[in-house]
């Protein structure tokens, strides 16, 4: 699952200890592994990383490990492998796969301070997905499952938890909450994505704000299979007598509370630069690729990941020029469309 633009959120802290950690070659500059008890790190081994980066990352993921077992009250199965791979694909992505595999073709930390911030948020989303396998099974609800995951990395980042899904509700482009929990698997590669991200995990912060934690936990730990019979009223139902709450008038309050905060430029500015991208032509791009087996320049690929990064950092507040973001936004839509054409023949 991608670890994606538009992430917001607010959140408790947990304390949690680090655990010894012993490496694959103990003393040597990089390793192709290093691991301690819960999780086993593999990085590339035509990849030189020093040392103190995969320690601070394996002692990264343990703490990310700790902190998810703790919010959820119960334990991930372990250990958890987490494998560094080459990204030959369109979007570089990470993904969970059950049991206990966490694959990220983002590229590896080349600084401590990346490793720390990889396992903060990225690291605790994918994390968040396997715990979820383990309590629901292999599928559930794309909806609750981005939902949560999203949530809780975002609390533990401390970013501002309904600031983007305010910006949406202003911008009239909120979707209904019964349409929103109801998102089927084929939105993680459509428009739905910046709700699933933005809009679901303000819902779910919702709840946990208005009506607490236990509240919280025990719609995770009672979320039907999607592939249940009636799965949609009974997932209406659960969200519905958990909070004793009709969802109409949940999303009556939930749309109020939004529409209350002060929406500021800024994650207003952000969905607008993730709708530029979005018109950049990389669909078009992507599909041709795909059809006539043709690779796309990894250096395009650099830079699409790239502005992706950053319009996140935007998102946060950090020092990223919006205009600077558009006129990247603008050469690489015109570079997608030169490499469109030379694939169709028709270059000048």
């Amino acid at each position: 699952m991608k670890a994606r633009t538009l992430r917001t959120a607010a959140w408790i802290l947990l304390v949690v200890s680090f655990l010894g950690w012993s490496a694959h070659a103990t003393g040597q500059t990089e390793a192709s592994k290093i691991f301690n008890d819960w999780v086993v790190v593999h990085f590339p081994e035509d990849v030189d990383i020093p040392l103190d980066v995969q320690k601070a990352f394996l002692e990264g993921v343990t703490d990310s490990i700790r902190y998810v077992e703790g919010f959820f009250g119960s334990p991930l199965p372990k250990p958890v492998q987490y494998v560094f791979a080459e990204s030959g694909r369109f979007y570089a992505m990470a993904k969970a796969r059950p049991p206990y595999e966490i694959i990220d073709e983002g590229g590896v930390p080349t600084t401590v301070e990346m490793a720390k911030q990889r396992c903060i948020s990225l690291v605790t989303h994918e994390l968040v997905h396997l715990h979820s396998f383990s309590t629901w099974g292999d599928y559930s609800f794309v909806s609750v499952s981005e939902g949560y995951a999203q949530l809780v990395a975002m609390l533990r980042a401390q970013h501002p938890l309904h600031d983007t899904a305010a910006a949406f509700h202003e911008m009239d482009r909120l979707p209904p909450l019964r349409t929103l929990l109801t998102t089927g698997q084929s939105a993680l590669e459509s428009e739905w994505i910046p709700y699933l991200y933005s809009c679901m995990p303000s819902f779910l912060g919702f709840i946990y704000e208005d009506f607490g934690y236990d509240v919280l936990i025990h719609v995770y730990n009672n979320i039907p299979p999607y592939t249940a019979s009636s799965r949609t009223e009974r997932l209406f139902a659960l969200i519905e007598d958990s909070t004793a709450t009709p969802l109409d008038e949940l999303e009556s309050k939930w749309r109020k509370m939004l529409g209350a905060m002060e929406v500021s430029e800024r994650p207003i500015a952000t969905i607008e630069l993730s709708y530029e991208l979005a018109d950049a032509g990389l669909f078009r791009l992507r599909m041709l690729s795909e059809h006539l087996g043709v690779e796309i320049d990894p250096v395009f690929r650099e830079e699409l990941q790239s502005i992706l990064t950053d319009i996140d950092r935007y998102g946060w507040g950090e020092p990223v020029c919006r205009d600077e973001l558009s006129g990247r936004i603008r050469r690489l839509s015109e570079w997608a469309d030169e490499m469109c054409r030379a694939m169709l023949g028709t270059s000048e």
